[in-house]
C-alpha cells in the first residue's frame, strides 16, 4: 500500500478498464448500494469488496487533476499570435528559433506556476 503525496493516506492503485488509465482508490472509504425496499424509504447496503476513487476523498485532489494541468485555450492563442508576429518580423531563422522557443518557454513557464 501507498501513501497520497498531498494527504498521507492510504491507497491503492488499479487501472480502470473503461479509460486504460490507473487510477488510486481509497480502501477505507465505505461505499454503499442504495436500493428501494417495499415503501419509500430507501435502504443503503454497504458493497463489500467496492473501492472509491480517491479523487473523491482527497482533500487536494485538484493538485492532481488532468484537467488543471492543462494549457488554457487563450494563453495558447496568445502564444500562436506571438509567434505568429516574430515570425512576419524576424529574417533570420536562428533568431526567429530564439525568441519563439522564448515564448514557449514564457507560456510553460506560467502553466507550472499555476500547478
Amino acid at each position: 500500500m501507498q501513501q497520497c503525496k498531498s494527504c498521507g493516506r492510504d491507497i491503492l492503485f488499479a487501472r480502470n478498464v473503461k479509460t486504460g488509465r490507473v487510477m488510486p482508490l481509497d480502501p477505507r472509504a465505505p461505499v454503499y448500494r442504495v436500493q428501494q425496499d417495499g415503501s419509500r424509504q430507501l435502504a443503503a447496503l454497504p458493497e463489500k469488496g467496492a473501492l472509491v476513487s480517491h479523487f473523491a476523498t482527497c482533500a487536494h485532489a485538484n493538485k492532481h487533476s488532468r484537467s488543471r494541468r492543462r494549457i488554457p485555450a487563450s494563453a495558447l492563442r496568445e502564444t500562436v499570435h506571438k509567434i505568429c508576429e516574430i515570425a512576419i518580423v524576424e529574417n533570420d531563422a536562428r533568431a526567429l528559433s530564439i525568441r519563439v522557443e522564448r515564448a514557449l518557454r514564457e507560456l510553460i513557464g506560467d502553466v507550472e506556476e499555476a500547478k
